[in-house]
């Protein structure tokens, strides 16, 4: 069986359905036989149609005659199924089944996959079809089998001439019913609701439904649904599943549901209505249309209707019976007729509103098209739009309303500014290049009415034009849909946004769209100087994006001219106090805003680096995020947008490596170089070698630059590890060498102290680890360490000491010690000289008394770190930092 990928090639295809015991299957209903290659999901659209009871008419009697037998009644449903292919499903009464159970029912089901290709047939026409298979008993229906070639023809009892007969040829009058019919199913084929006709007559409904099929062309037939009888809960069914016409016969109506949809009788006597109005039955009223007043003339002799129905069969032919009007080729038809001269009016309505999308394939059907739409064009404005919108409705006649709309609301300065285009349906039918002249005449009148491009008055104008283009022609490629000069009045008129005034003007306007907003006037907004944008209030911003949401929707790939406009649009969110965002989502989106500018065209290096640094101060861009920016576009984003990550994160080393090997004169003053400076710094952690001359004077230069900002910085007790570690390095190094700056009685030298108080063993494990390689000197701790030992002198503290007072210098010392690594001094003498360049610098009385104490406390400090001859490591303990 081929796959739904491999569609038949062959137009037709049949599938028989009952109830069935050959001995080769299970039993009971299936499919017995089908042709024509079905696939699996045409075949679930046959089959899940199929009604599998029958009560059309009396039941057959028990031992029904063979007249008896021929003369059943039989049930016929047409629908198409897509917009190719459509399918019939007859049904009759087959007795009992194999087992002996009465009620058995033939389902004979035709698919037709190339409803669209031209012909003269009318699916009514196959209603008394004599390929229809009707068996009858479990014998004749085991016996009966699809032949592909035998398809189901025209019967002869569905006809011009049957139809005409039957609304013209008797002393009842139909043609009410019939118009109020007409009417009813046109709205039906427009997408309103479905129609339940109830019956007085055995079998009459199916010449209702001819009625109808033969006041329309052969393709328009073949889009009509119809069901020649339902009982009351299948036609809900069929209703509810959009079937056009459904018969119910009068003694099923009391157990008909009430619905959406409309009940005509046709024994009623309904009132009928003039255009413009509706008719009146006894359940409701249905909408005058012009196909039923055309009817009216049509029908008013049987040779009349016949030539009609004829020349309207041939008109349609002529241009293609493709998705036509139910109503035109008639209206052509009666239009072209000098003898329906009295009916001509209407005709031309029909004509222009209803015609199709080539009338001009014949000359004269186009010159007659021309003639009507010359003779109804409205007047003005509002009666062309409710025109488009009443052939918006109907589904045919779009085009041509939409360009009646365009040309007289163009014209309409009044119209433009007031009229409602909230109400114009959004069609997209016109071709723009069409209607260039009309939109040039359209500005030139805006121009002339305001000389000042900068006009408010011309942005909204400018911009209602575009809404109008938007919902009347057709796309264009690209987000644009509005012509170029219209795109370059609104390019030129939106510096009128710089106002608060003129944006409540646009934002009060609830007919510009979304898409509008997008197409037409964001692009321009990005041509507004940068510093503009910055002062555009966040309110205007989520209008221009059609925001419902409390921050921006970023999608997926934004048009180029909105990744600046987006970023702003962030920036103004983040700042805006009327749209809170908060935690990883705001931190999002301003990695988001960031990205957006870095990719921004026509946003310059320096605005750049200016959008994304004021992004950076009001919230947080995750460190990694910025590694990956400053590593592509190093140009567009400034170093000061790393500041904050780099004082109080642990960051990528992308992000340190990146910012370390910028010069400082890469960078202007403030955070670009603190940033630099921070990122130096954080460099040097962990250390892994020797620092040159160099490298160590720039790094001193640097801790001082960093020391010197920390008292106007925020939360420096919440500056990051590693580089707090780094810096009282380098602080203890400057006190070494005597450096001004490091000043353990400076402010700022508390704080650090007092952010060191958690962290301080881990600035002895980095003092020491930079003695081992040499940066310091081990003999300058050992020298202070005994210093302190003998007590009574004079001996800065290095930025942080043990709850002892012993200072820095002994968990130095025992960590060297401890891991080995200690290369000083291990005999009295040499630890006397450690403190000799401190000792030199005493005045007598001080150095008398160090030269007095020195040995003996030189003999206690070898002993307590286990460096004397007699010593013991065991039981040492570092001192408590």
């Amino acid at each position: 069986m081929p796959n739904d990928t491999a569609q038949s090639t062959t137009q037709f295809a049949q599938l028989i359905y009952t109830s069935f015991d050959d001995d080769s299957s299970s039993g009971g209903w299936q499919i017995k036989a089908e042709t024509g290659e079905l696939t699996p999901t045409e075949r679930q659209a046959l089959t899940s149609r199929i009604v599998t009871r029958f009560d059309v008419g009396r039941p057959l009697p028990a031992y029904p005659t063979q007249e008896e037998i021929s003369g059943r009644p039989a049930r016929l449903a047409y629908a198409p199924l897509t917009s190719d292919s459509a399918a019939y499903w007859h049904t009759v009464d087959a007795g009992a089944d194999g087992t002996g159970r009465p009620g058995n029912v033939m389902a004979h089901v035709l698919l037709d996959r190339n409803v669209r290709c031209p012909s003269p047939l009318r699916p009514v026409q196959l209603w008394d079809s004599p390929k229809w298979l009707r068996p009858f008993g479990a014998a004749d229906v085991a016996a009966t089998t699809l032949d592909e070639d035998d398809l189901p023809q025209p019967g002869a009892g569905i006809s011009v001439e049957s139809v005409v007969q039957f609304l013209t040829g008797t002393t009842i009058d139909r043609q009410s019913v019939f118009r109020v019919l007409l009417d009813a199913v046109y709205a039906a084929m427009a997408g309103g609701p479905g129609i339940m006709l109830i019956t007085h007559e055995p079998g009459i409904g199916v010449m209702w439904i001819a009625a109808v099929s033969y006041f329309m062309s052969p393709g328009a037939a073949r889009r009509f649904s119809w069901c020649s009888h339902d009982d009351p809960n299948l036609a809900v069914t069929d209703l509810r599943r959009g079937t056009h016409l459904v018969v119910v016969s009068e003694d099923a109506t009391t157990k008909a549901a009430a619905g959406q949809w409309v009940v005509i009788d046709d024994a009623e006597e309904p009132g009928i209505g003039q255009p413009g109005s509706s008719h009146r039955t006894s359940h409701g009223h249905v909408a005058v249309t012009g196909w039923s007043v055309l009817a009216e003339g049509v029908l008013e002799s049987a040779r009349t209707a016949t030539k009609i129905i004829g020349d309207q069969d041939a008109i349609a032919a002529a241009v293609g019976d493709v998705d036509l009007s139910p109503a035109w080729p008639l209206a052509v038809a009666v239009r072209r007729d000098p003898a329906l001269q009295e009916y001509h009016k209407d005709a031309n309505h029909v004509v222009a509103d209803d015609q199709p999308a080539n009338p001009q394939a014949v000359d004269w059907i186009a010159d007659i098209v021309a003639e009507a739409g010359a003779a109804t064009a409205p007047a003005d404005a509002p009666e062309s739009l409710v025109r488009l919108t009443r052939a918006h409705t109907r589904g045919v006649g779009v085009a041509t309303a939409a360009r009646r709309l365009l040309q007289t609301a163009l014209a309409d300065m009044k119209w433009l500014e007031l009229g409602p285009l909230n109400d114009v349906p959004q069609v997209e039918v016109v071709s723009l290049e069409e209607a260039q002249p009309v939109i040039g005449a359209a500005l030139a009148q805006v121009r002339g009415q305001y000389p000042d491009s900068a006009a408010p008055e011309v942005l909204h104008l400018a911009v209602r034009i575009a809404e109008l283009l938007g919902r009347l022609c057709a796309p264009e490629s690209g987000p644009h849909r509005s012509s170029t000069p219209l795109r370059g009045l609104i390019a030129h008129a939106v510096t009128a946004l710089e106002s608060a005034a003129t944006a409540n003007i646009l934002r009060a306007d609830t007919a510009i769209s979304v898409f509008t907003r997008e197409r037409d006037l964001r692009p321009a907004v990005a041509t507004l100087p940068e510093a503009t944008l910055y002062q555009l209030d966040i309110s205007l911003w989520a209008w221009l994006f059609g925001d419902d949401q409390p921050e921006p929707v970023v999608p997926a790939n934004p048009y180029a001219f909105d990744r600046k406009l987006l970023a702003h649009y962030i920036l103004a969110t983040l700042e805006g106090p009327l749209h809170a965002v908060v935690g990883e989502k705001k931190d999002r989106l301003a990695a988001d805003g960031a990205y957006l500018a870095l990719d921004a065209e026509g946003l310059e290096d320096e605005d750049c680096r200016r959008l994304i640094d004021a992004i950076s101060r009001v919230s947080h861009i995750d460190a990694n995020d910025l590694a990956a920016m400053m590593a592509q576009q190093p140009s567009r984003i400034a170093p000061a947008a790393a500041a904050a990550a780099l004082l109080y994160e642990a960051v990528p080393n992308q992000l340190i490596t990146v910012l370390a090997s910028r010069p400082n004169d890469s960078a202007g003053p403030g955070l670009d170089r603190f940033a630099l400076t921070a990122a130096r710094l954080r460099a040097l952690h962990p250390a892994t070698g020797p620092w040159t001359d160099e490298q160590l004077a720039q790094a001193l230069a640097d801790a001082q630059y960093v020391y010197d900002q920390f008292p106007s910085i925020d939360h420096v007790s919440m500056a990051a590890d590693e580089l707090i570690e780094v810096l009282a390095v380098l602080f203890v190094i400057a006190q070494m060498r005597g450096d001004k700056w490091a000043n353990l009685q400076d402010a700022t030298a508390q704080a650090l102290a007092q952010r060191l108080d958690t962290q301080s063993a881990t600035l002895a494990t980095a003092l020491a680890e930079h003695t081992r390689l040499g940066t310091l000197d081990v003999e300058w701790f050992a020298g202070r360490s005994l210093l302190q030992r003998i007590g009574g002198f004079d001996v800065p503290a290095l930025l942080t000491e043990d709850e002892q007072g012993t200072g820095l210098e002994g968990a130095v010392l025992a960590d060297l010690i401890e891991r080995q690594h200690y290369s000083g001094p291990t005999e009295v003498k040499g630890l006397r000289d450690c403190a000799w360049e401190q000792v030199r610098s005493m005045g007598a009385e001080e150095a008398e008394r160090f030269f007095e104490g020195y040995a003996r406390a030189a003999r206690a400090w070898l002993h307590q770190y286990s460096l004397d001859e007699g010593g013991s490591r065991r039981g040492f303990l570092r001192p408590n930092f």
